[in-house]
């Protein structure tokens, strides 16, 4: 975590000096700076992603803010290669064990993550692939007159809308109607 948490702040900290690079170039430069020992000796896949995150973070909001060692939650990102045997890096944890109140996979398709919560909770997270069953063609929709849309409907599935972008025309013509109303009856005076 810690580790994690320096990356990100070093990587925070050159792009408000520096200004906006590439995520490659990012991960580049702090990796290959004067990192302490004991950062240098994680894995270089979770190192990456802190920088990443911060590369994302920075390009989001030019004022975001550094990592906190007293943050309520704190999350390790890892790589889909970085799981396997049921574990994360099973070399390095060889001998280490965890007891999970749900069924953990042995592989892992994409990308994990672990987030601790502000109780000291650790929560592991796993995409999964769902399959979608169509729902069937005789259904109701749902539909709700809106301010920025004219009317937007929901089939359970997919959202509909009429008239989007369509309430800025509808408000210029009406002004230019409200003006040459005005006109006109200026005009009879």
């Amino acid at each position: 975590m810690a580790a994690c948490r320096y990356c990100f702040n070093q990587a925070i900290d050159y792009q408000k000096k520096n200004g906006r690079i590439g995520k490659g170039k990012l991960r580049n430069i702090i990796m290959q700076s004067n990192l302490p020992e004991w950062v240098k000796d994680t894995p270089c896949h979770i190192r990456q992603n802190a920088i990443f995150d911060a590369h994302q973070a920075y390009t989001a909001s030019r004022d975001c803010k550094f990592r906190s060692c007293k943050a309520p939650r704190k999350t390790i990102k890892f790589n889909n290669c970085n799981f396997s045997h049921g574990t994360w890096y099973p070399l390095l944890t060889k001998g280490l064990g965890f007891i999970s109140s749900e069924a953990i996979p042995d592989v892992s398709l994409y990308a994990t993550q672990l987030i601790k919560d502000k109780s000291g909770d650790w929560f592991c997270i796993f995409l999964e692939e769902t399959k979608t069953t169509p729902q069937p063609e005789n259904r109701i929709i749902a539909l709700d007159p809106g301010v920025r849309t004219f009317l937007t409907g929901f089939d359970g599935q997919n959202f509909l809308e009429v008239g989007s972008s369509d309430m800025g025309r509808i408000n210029r013509l009406c002004k230019y109607l409200d003006d040459l109303m005005s006109r006109i009856s200026l005009s009879k005076v």
